[in-house]
């Protein structure tokens, strides 16, 4: 996971239970640490005493599954990618874009059962979406082409 990742998926979680101006005043007090994330230096092995501002408990501990998933699956891209048979999904939005979708709600579920927090379908959709996992490009799109 590189640092921009992590600063999206951290975003992720404040946009889904903050408001807008708090996503705003906390964005450059989370993007200092997490400019330097390595999982298995810095957030990996960090202790609650650790802490920094901005910088939560919750994403220690991630941080600290997402090691042990990168274990058991050699990666977490073997993980990740299980939940849409290694290629990405295309969907093709009607009128209305979706916010979820079963492979999000079982990826969602299994991290909640490994301890993850904050991280639900919603989210989980999200992350989808910015990794190439999903493309939810109308046709009309110049990126639809260039991602099909």
């Amino acid at each position: 996971m590189t640092s921009s990742q992590a600063e999206l998926r951290s975003a992720g979680y404040y946009i889904s239970s903050l408001r807008v101006c708090t996503l705003t005043t906390t964005r450059e007090v989370n993007r200092k640490p997490l400019r330097t994330y390595e999982p298995t230096r810095g957030c990996g092995r960090a202790t609650s005493h650790d802490l920094t501002v901005g910088v939560l408990r919750y994403e220690i501990d991630n941080a600290r599954l997402f090691l042990e998933i990168q274990k058991e699956f050699n990666s977490f891209d073997n993980y990740i990618w299980r939940y849409v048979n290694n290629k990405p999904l295309i969907h093709q939005p009607n009128t209305s874009f979706r916010a979820t979708s079963p492979e999000s709600d079982s990826l969602s579920k299994d991290l909640k059962k490994r301890g993850f927090k904050f991280l639900g379908s919603t989210i989980m959709y999200a992350h989808m979406q910015a990794m190439g996992l999903v493309n939810d490009h109308i046709v009309e799109c110049f990126r639809y082409k260039e991602l099909v």
